[in-house]
């Protein structure tokens, strides 16, 4: 592929295989608390269309990342297969901010980083740079990390609260 192409989607972190939560993750940007106008529907996950945006409490801060800044990440790019371009169900963050799937990824056991553009995965960081996919870690830090990185250790950057520590990678 020639030229730049990126897009960029928050942490979510990473859970047990087979569940996923969107609210109750380990990732350092998860959803927060709000509410709308009209209402959102009882779990709180999506606002109806063209509803306003009236209060909003994050279920995260800078404190709650234990693992500390420089061993959280924050945002990395966003995997989505060159196919589905403009395609709500993997490239809908152009289409709809409100869905988790569209502005966050996971990383960790069971998503790993997608090895080339063409990978089968729709929830999972990936880039069009070869064998790398950059991250801005909670620090600020940006670094580029190796699509081969061990998954135990990506989910190990991807919590904000695991206690794991993680030094060279």
């Amino acid at each position: 592929v020639s030229g730049t192409l990126s897009d960029y989607a928050c942490s979510a972190g990473y859970g047990p295989a087979g569940v996923w939560n969107w609210i109750t993750s380990n990732g350092a940007m998860i959803m927060g608390e709000g509410t709308t106008d009209p209402p959102t529907v009882p779990a709180g996950w999506y606002a109806p269309p063209l509803a306003r945006l009236l209060t909003w409490k994050s279920r995260t801060s800078y404190r709650s990342l234990v693992d500390g800044t420089s061993s959280t990440i924050l945002i990395g790019e966003k995997h989505v297969r060159p196919s589905r371009w403009g395609i709500a169900q993997e490239d809908g963050a152009i289409y709809n901010g409100d869905h988790p799937g569209n502005f966050s990824r996971r990383g960790g056991p069971g998503a790993p980083i997608a090895k080339s553009p063409t990978d089968i995965y729709l929830d999972n960081f990936g880039s069009y740079h070869e064998s790398i996919c950059n991250f801005t870690m909670a620090d600020g830090s940006v670094r580029s990390i190796s699509v081969l990185i061990a998954t135990d250790v990506l989910g190990k950057l991807t919590a904000r609260n695991d206690n794991e520590v993680v030094g060279e990678f």
